[in-house]
This record gives structure tokens, sequence and C-alpha cells, in this order.
């Protein structure tokens, strides 16, 4: 089975990779515009650009969008997680926990969520939903790693392999060990449970 996936981030590239690893579906890149306006929520840019790619081209296609949410400030930045860091970059987001020395905004919950539209042509799109629950760091670590912005800052609390507790930075872990636990691994692990049903 070929599935085309709409992205141009290679990290994520390699996420579907190993979350699809032996399932015999092969992932090509689509170049396509993906369409997100301003009202748009997570569950729309990916239903509605499945949906609108897989008939132009005649495809069966998934288009995957993330989101992370501050629970401190009404769920910012939200759906719009790249605009904002390259607006703000770590200084800016870090900095709206501190708001006056020595006062400073203590909880650092937050999540991230990733919708997958899964969608073949002339049909209607599926979505899968996958969140990760965990906390915003004081600083950014692993600043030379090769890895997505928030991941340097996203910190998850997790029972390891001795089955005793350990919290890291999500950049920490590597991708074939975030793919078991992390939003995205979720997501498309419960996309593999559908496609090797449906094969």
């Amino acid at each position: 089975m070929d599935l085309y996936f709409v992205t141009g981030n290679k990290h994520k590239v390699e996420e579907v990779e190993i979350a699809l690893k032996g399932s015999g579906i092969k992932v090509h890149l689509l170049d396509a515009e993906k369409i997100e306006p301003e009202d748009w929520k997570l569950e729309d840019v990916a239903k509605n650009n499945a949906k609108r790619i897989a008939d132009e081209t005649g495809k069966t296609v998934i288009v995957e969008d993330t989101g992370i949410f501050f629970e401190a400030f009404d769920n910012f930045p939200g759906n719009r997680p790249k605009r904002w860091f390259e607006t703000l970059g770590y200084e800016g987001l870090l900095g709206k926990f501190k708001v006056g020395t020595p006062e400073e905004i203590t909880n650092r919950k937050a999540h991230f969520k990733t919708i997958i539209g899964y969608c073949e042509p002339g049909k209607d799109p599926i979505l899968f939903t996958g969140e990760l629950h965990g906390k915003i760091a004081k600083e950014a670590k692993g600043t030379d790693a090769n890895v997505m912005p928030y991941e340097r800052i996203f910190v998850c609390e997790r029972k390891n392999s001795d089955g005793k507790n350990e919290i890291k930075t999500l950049y920490e872990y590597s991708r074939e060990e975030k793919g078991k636990f992390s939003h995205r691994g979720k997501a498309f692990k419960k996309l593999r449970e559908f496609l090797m049903k449906n094969k």
C-alpha cells in the first residue's frame, strides 16, 4: 500500500516511517500546499487538507497537525507553535512564566496534541489523535540537538524499562523511544492499526 504524507518536516517523516515499519505500507512525500486559516483548529487543518489534497491528486494522503498548549496561558501557543517559536524564541516563550522578580508562575503544565487526517480519494477523511502531557522546563536544553524546537523545553515523566519513574526532556529520547509514547507516536500507532485492519 502506498501512502502520501503531506509534510516538509524530516523529523515527522522519520516518525511515521518508524510507526509503520514492518507493515508493508510505503510512505512517500507529497509536495502539496497545506492551508491553515487562523480560525481553524488542529482537527480542521488535518481533515480539510486531507480531503482536498486526496481529491485533487487522486492519492491516499495523510496530513498531520500538532499543537502545544501551556495551561497557565489559556493554552497558548496552541495550534500555531512554529509561528510563536519563530516570533519569540526560547527567551520569549520561557519568559512568559516570569511575571516579575522574584514572583514566577508555577503552573508549568502543558500538553502536545497531534491530529492525523487520513483520506482516500472521493471518501471522507478519518482522524487519529494522540496526546502527551508534561510540563515546560525553566530552560532550553540540547540546543545543539537535531530535534524539533519544543522538544528541548518539554519535560515528561514516565516509567522506564525497570518500572522506575524517570523525568526527562523530550529531546533526550531517541526517535524510536519517543515513538512508543509520544503524542505523534500514539496517533501514528492508531493509524497503523486502522490500516492493517483495512489493507
